[in-house]
């Protein structure tokens, strides 16, 4: 993922989809990129909330979006 960066910084500002996970207190950003190094896949980013900053734990490129156990919180129009 160290060649990655930019597309893990679009995902953080701009992401197409944001659920969040109660148990686990993480948030889950997706967006999807036509060129990855596994082709056509989404980027996802666990991401965690702590003393008001967010740190991204992993980050990696999946098939699909899973939603069991997940709260969405944001998804961009166009996927409705």
């Amino acid at each position: 993922m160290a060649r990655q960066i930019e597309k893990m910084r679009l995902t953080v500002e701009d992401p197409d989809l944001i659920q969040y996970v109660p148990e686990d207190d993480v948030y889950y950003h997706y967006k999807r990129f036509l060129d990855t190094p596994v082709s056509k896949k989404d980027l996802l980013l666990v991401v965690r909330h702590l003393n008001e900053e967010g740190f991204i734990i992993t980050a990696f490129f999946v098939r699909r979006k899973r939603k069991k156990g997940k709260v969405t919180i944001y998804e961009k129009a166009h996927l409705h």
